[in-house]
Parts: structure tokens; sequence; C-alpha cells
């Protein structure tokens, strides 16, 4: 039986990035302050001071705590390091007020005094771990997706070169050891390797000796402990990214589902006119929107006017995230003839120009055409709804091939490709005609149809917050147990 929490333990999650990297560790943190186990706890989320709106549309827990960056996920490059330096500075700021109030008063000497309270982050808020370190908590890593990447190369020489005690007393494999309140693993050459190698940048090394009177090096005080990796993945719609983790616990998805939604003015979902007995596309290329400049945003549009033109289908099109006041939305209008000739227009595409609930909306599609972001993959296949993903970057690319691989739709041209094609070589009709026949081929596919019934029934089947929950509440009762002595 787990021990029981401390009165006002603090459990503070950090989560940076774009919405579909922030969402899943708000539903985890809305989920801990809505679960009674926890009542004795205060939860609290830090994120972009940029994802408050879509934040304030969901019905979260009263007693969730907010502290919010100035910073915005997708900054110009020159504006980087003075986004890092508000990030980090917010982050300090929470944790004094939270846990202790100055970082040094955590530790004596080269140990780390334990105190009860708990950091969950994401990949992209790495100031979780060091902060931990600094006050003393135990840590845990969470993410929606695989870590972009394993260590560089030259990466293992450079740490060598620079620190050959820590890394030739890194064990080979991962080992478990006892701790003062439970088990844990070993830091491991294969942990570095895997995902924890970009915590001994430099940059981190000036912000740690500097702010956090640590030394510039992670694991020193503590470096058999590894902090925990949880994926909110299923095992069943897991790209070979994930697969091949030998240090990461997956626990399941961690979806939007557990929390209801503000519904958009009534009558949103009826949205475009389609055939007699089809439903609608849905097309929705989610935060990548905003890795488009202004004449890629321009030219999908037009894509999707002539996709419009090219099907018998509606389309509901999510544009909350494209820069909708410096575009001619007019493209998406589909011209016809009058019987005395003259051009009319009629609305097939329903520009959604608030964020669509794709719980909501994805029952009423034939199928999703999106870029293959973890969440949007999730929600389609939870939905049963077939998928035509046409990757754009970072690790979509492998949900491309995992939706591809379990049968629930198919991987098509890379959005940019298509665009180009379009408009640089004067192909739109072309690419447009090519698309709606992809469309006609994945919904007419009984095979397509059935295993997305599979999928759905199982993935409905699986718990993934209350796993990651559990997870939780053992840590915090184990940093109890050694904050107690």
């Amino acid at each position: 039986m787990t021990a029981a929490l401390q009165p006002q333990s603090g459990i503070l999650f950090i989560a940076f990035g774009s919405r579909g990297d922030t969402q899943p560790l708000l539903v985890l943190a809305h989920s801990v302050s809505t679960d009674p186990t926890f009542t004795s706890c205060r939860v609290s989320f830090i994120t972009h001071a940029a994802h408050m709106d879509w934040i304030g549309n969901l019905d979260l827990s009263p007693d969730l705590q907010y502290f919010w960056a100035n910073s915005d996920p997708f900054v110009l490059p020159h504006k980087r390091a003075e986004q890092d330096a508000s990030q980090r500075q917010c982050c300090l700021s929470a944790c004094q007020t939270l846990f202790a109030k100055v970082p040094a008063a955590a530790r004596i000497g080269l140990r780390v005094c334990k105190q009860p309270g708990l950091i969950v982050y994401n990949l992209f808020s790495l100031e979780g771990f060091h902060l931990a370190e600094a006050f003393g908590l135990i840590s845990v890593a969470a993410s929606p997706c695989a870590p972009p990447s394993s260590a560089p190369p030259g990466f293992w020489d450079a740490m060598a070169a620079e620190d050959p005690e820590f890394v030739s007393s890194l064990q080979a494999s991962r080992l478990p050891f006892m701790r003062r309140g439970g088990c844990g693993d070993l830091v491991s050459r294969a942990h570095i390797h895997e995902w924890m190698w970009p915590l001994f940048a430099d940059h981190w090394g000036v912000w740690r000796t500097a702010a956090l009177n640590l030394p510039a090096s992670p694991c020193q005080f503590d470096r058999t402990a590894a902090p925990m990796l949880l994926l909110g993945i299923s095992s069943l719609l897991c790209p070979e990214s994930s697969r091949s983790l030998t240090t990461a616990t997956m626990c399941g998805p961690w979806d939007i589902h557990s929390i209801q939604l503000h519904r958009g003015p009534e009558g949103w979902l009826h949205g475009p006119p389609s055939s007699p007995g089809s439903k609608p596309l849905l097309v929705d290329l989610g935060c990548s929107s905003r890795m488009l400049d202004l004449d890629q945003q321009q030219a999908f549009l037009e894509l999707v006017g002539a996709l419009a033109r090219k099907s018998t289908i509606g389309i509901h099109l999510s544009g909350s995230q494209l820069r909708l006041p410096e575009l001619d939305t007019r493209v998406l209008e589909v011209g016809s003839l009058t019987q005395d000739r003259r051009k009319c227009s009629h609305q097939k595409v329903h520009l959604h120009r608030d964020p669509v609930s794709h719980s909501h909306l994805l029952p009423s599609c034939c199928a999703i055409l999106h870029v293959g972001g973890a969440g949007t993959t999730l929600a389609a296949a939870k939905a049963g709804t077939p998928q035509l993903v046409a990757p754009l970057h970072f690790d979509q690319e492998d949900w491309a091939c995992c939706v591809a691989r379990t049968g629930i739709g198919i991987r098509i041209a890379s959005l940019l490709d298509m665009v180009h094609r379009g408009t640089d070589q004067g192909r739109l009709d072309d690419e447009a005609e090519s698309l709606a026949h992809a469309i006609q081929r994945l919904v007419r596919d009984p095979g397509v149809a059935q295993r997305c019934r599979e999928m759905e029934q199982t993935l409905r089947g699986e718990d993934g917050v209350r796993a990651a929950l559990r997870v939780i509440e053992r840590l915090l009762a184990e940093g109890s147990r050694v904050a107690d002595g």
C-alpha cells in the first residue's frame, strides 16, 4: 500500500512547447487536482502566456494554480535567448513560492536534503530537472511522444574529455538499486543517450551555477538516481522510435477527452453540405500551421479550395492557427453556374476560426487530413476516424508510418510537397484531384473501417491518465518518506 502523502505537498507541472506538447501535461495536472488521493496537495502548472486563450476554454479544476511565462512557443530564433531567460525565471519564482525559498537551503554539503514535493516536466521544459535537483525534489519527465532524438555524434567524446570520471562511473546498462524509500534506476549511458543528453548542454551549466548555486554538470549530488520518463503513448498505437526506448515507461495516452470542453456556437457541427449519405472531411494542421510562412498558408488555402471543387464531400477546415486576417479566404468559395449562366458561389468549406473540439467533431466526419501530430493522431484513432497523414516535420513522419502500419489510415505526400507542386508548378487541380481520389479510396475501404473500429474500442479501454497518476502517487509518497528521514 502506498504511504500517506504529507499535507500540503507541492506538485508542479511545467510544460512548454506547442499546444500538442502542453495539453497532455495539463490533462495530468487537472486530473491530479481533482483526484481525491491528492486532496492535500497543492497543484500548479507553468506554461507559455500565449496558451492562455485555449486553456481558458477548458473546464479545468478551480484549484489548479497557474504561473504564466512571458513567452511564445513559436518565437523567432533571434529572440530565443530572451525567452529562455523569461521561462527560467518564471519556473524559479514558482519553485520559490511552492517550495523552499532559497535553492541552496535544500543541500548540506554534497548531499541533497529531500523535501516532500514533485516536479513533472515535458521534454521542452528541462528546467524542471535542474530545479528539482536544486530544491531537493523528486522529478519526472513526461511526454506524449518519444524524445525527438538521441545523443548527437561526438557527444560522448566531448563528455569524456570534459568529465572523464563521470563518464567512467556510468553503468553500461540499467541496473536496479535500492535507495531510501523505494526502488529506482541507476543513471546509465542508455538514459543519457536516449533522452537526458540535452541536460548537459553548456547553456544549462551557466544557469545552474549563476541562479541555482549548483555545479555546472548535472548528477553531481545524487548521480545514481535517474528521473523516470513517462510516455503518454499506447503500445497499440506507437511509433517505432518509441518502441526502441529502453529507459521509458509507457502509460497509455493522456488525451483531452478526460476534460469537458466548452462547445462552440450552437449548430457549429452542421458545417458544410456533402452529397447525400456522406460525411464531411476534417482538415486540421494544428499548431503546425504556425510553421508555415504567409505564402505557404495562402497556398494551403488554395489547395483546400481546389479539393472542395474536385470532391463531392464538404470540408471542415480548422483555421484557428492560420493568419486569417492576412489571407484571402475567398479561394475557399466554390463557384457554380445558374440556369441563366450567371456565376454564384456556395460554401462547401466550413472555416472554423476558433479551435475545434476533436472529440465533438471527428465522429461526424468521414476522415481527417492532418500532418501527423501525436495528439491529433490519437484523437482520430479514439474516434474511429480514418486518417490521411501528410507529415511536415519533427516526429510526424513516425506517426504517419504508425498510422499506415496499423491500417487505420494512409501516409500521403508531404504537405509542403503538395503545396509546392500545386502552386509553384501550376498543378493545383492535379494535386487536388489526386488528393480527392485518395480520400475516396480511404473512406470506401472496408478493411480500414474495420481496423478503425477495432482501434477505437481498444483505445477506449485504456486509462493512461490513471496509470500516470498512480506513478505520481507512488513517487510523491516515496519523497515524503525520504524527507521524514
